[in-house]
């Protein structure tokens, strides 16, 4: 569990995300060797065969989840923007949480910012939004003395 609470730290996520984490910690830490599996990977002990880890990326980095035109007119926007959470489970894509639709969706039709982390991309906007309201009230209060 220290390295899903690393996770979480770093990422910047809520704790309610734990499940989330420790998914993706799992499912990275089966695509790599260990000491006890003579420098296998449990995947390849299992599979017989090598897994690819090119997919992985970090968790809690900032991501594009594209939405097909079906789904939009065409004034949308193309990508709907969250925050990696993990891999899909029964199938290739990753899972994105959409903060603006509370809600994980899987996708393979992702663009993932691994320079920017989600949380502090996303929701520092609205932290300095407040700030500004916070000064501007300030001044009217100033102003009226």
């Amino acid at each position: 569990m220290e390295a899903v609470r690393t996770m979480l730290q770093d990422s910047g996520l809520q704790p309610r995300f734990w499940a989330e984490a420790l998914h993706a910690y799992v499912h990275t830490k089966n695509r790599c060797s260990h000491k006890l599996t003579e420098g296998k990977t449990p995947m390849e002990i299992w599979s017989g065969h090598k897994p690819s880890i090119r997919h992985c990326r970090t968790f809690g980095s900032l991501a594009y989840v594209y939405v097909p035109i079906v789904n939009r007119n065409k004034l949308q926007p193309k990508a709907k923007i969250g925050i990696l959470v993990g891999y899909a489970v029964n199938r290739r894509g990753y899972r994105v949480w959409l903060p603006k639709e509370r809600k994980v969706v899987e996708s393979i039709h992702v663009k993932i910012d691994e320079t920017k982390k989600g949380v502090k991309t996303l929701f520092d906007k609205v932290k300095r939004y407040d700030y500004a309201i916070y000064q501007l009230d300030q001044n009217l209060n100033n102003d009226s003395d």
